[in-house]
């Protein structure tokens, strides 16, 4: 975790574009996780975002969620 937050932070500090985030709000309270979660979108970049628990407040954010399965991928 302490990684993907070290990479986080990375990415905003030298203006990427694009950012991939696997499990984001895991060891997070919901709270923690939901402005987490609000503060990124608010960065305007790309994301890839790997969960296996997908809200029905983050799948609202994503133009496009897809979900891989048994050796296949499906549009959601």
């Amino acid at each position: 975790m302490e990684r993907q937050r070290l990479g986080i932070t990375r990415n905003i500090l030298f203006n990427k574009q694009f950012l991939l985030i696997d499990e984001l709000a895991s060891g997070l309270d919901v709270p923690s996780a939901k402005t987490l979660e609000d503060d990124l979108f608010k960065l305007k970049i790309g994301f890839i975002y790997v969960s296996h628990d997908v809200s029905d407040l983050t799948d609202k954010r994503f133009d496009k969620i897809y979900q891989i399965s048994n050796k296949t991928v499906k549009l959601i």
